[in-house]
């Protein structure tokens, strides 16, 4: 699933991470206090762990993955009613997701 981002280094751990993940580079320009290069990323699901660990909601009504973030705590915050309540009502799963850049488009 396409996607677009900037990367930044985390400053906990020194780890250079994709954040601001959007399915449109507009989406990301608005997150941004200054320019930053704009990456488009590929988003998959999987069972493999990375460093960072990336997390996503894969929305069962239309199958697009959202909410990604390289923390569980963090798509968990995404929802008021938490995870479980969402997936219980059949709306979508929290899954681990992979990412893969593919080029800087800014």
């Amino acid at each position: 699933m396409i996607r677009y981002c900037v990367k930044r280094l985390r400053q906990q751990d020194g780890i250079l991470y994709f954040t601001n993940i959007f399915s449109d580079a507009r989406t990301v320009r608005m997150c941004l206090n200054e320019p930053e290069p704009i990456f488009e990323i590929d988003v998959k699901e999987t069972d493999v762990d990375a460093n960072p660990p990336y997390w996503g909601w894969l929305n069962a009504e239309d199958g697009e993955i959202n909410f990604v973030f390289p923390a569980k705590t963090l798509v968990s915050a995404c929802f008021p009613y938490g995870v479980k309540a969402h997936e219980e009502a059949g709306q979508g799963k929290m899954i681990k997701v992979a990412i893969t850049e593919i080029k800087r488009v800014t």
